[in-house]
């Protein structure tokens, strides 16, 4: 009886630490798991969720030059070295495969998370976001803190 009851105590604090944690918001049954980005506050998880939907509509949309505008350069990809806007649209083809578009347009804005990356002086940010199964990565820049992706793991 004892040990049922601190069983029961146990998953009650454990279910009031996780919905704390969400900022008070109800996770997405399908998610299947706290969406870490909010975690940040509601503020970050707007912008966040912002910049996936604008990434997925002009990908979506093939709007090259808009795509490339949402990069951070230099940018890290598996295969290519991107050091500007013009590389980056130059090697368009090659970086967005469609295993990377997939894994954009599939993604669900509500199930978003984040990775531990250690400070950088040129973001100020402590994590970065991730899309899909580690295939693009992105954080906010700068003191408006516009977000942007630093690495498609292609």
């Amino acid at each position: 009886m004892r040990c049922k009851f601190q069983s029961s105590v146990l998953l009650c604090i454990i279910l009031i630490g996780a919905f704390a944690l969400a900022g008070g918001q109800e996770v997405p049954a399908k998610c299947g798991h706290i969406s870490s980005v909010d975690m940040f506050g509601p503020e970050v998880s707007a912008k966040a969720r912002t910049f996936v939907a604008e990434l997925q509509k002009a990908v979506r949309l093939n709007h090259r030059a808009a795509v490339a505008s949402m990069m951070h350069y230099p940018l890290r990809t598996t295969k290519i070295r991107i050091r500007t806007k013009a590389e980056f649209l130059k090697h368009y083809d090659q970086l967005w495969t469609e295993d990377v578009k997939n894994a954009l347009l599939t993604q669900d804005i509500a199930c978003l998370t984040y990775s531990s990356s250690g400070y950088t002086p040129e973001s100020g940010s402590q994590v970065s976001f991730g899309i899909g199964h580690g295939e693009i990565w992105y954080w906010a820049f700068g003191k408006a803190d516009t977000m942007k992706v630093i690495t498609i793991n292609n």
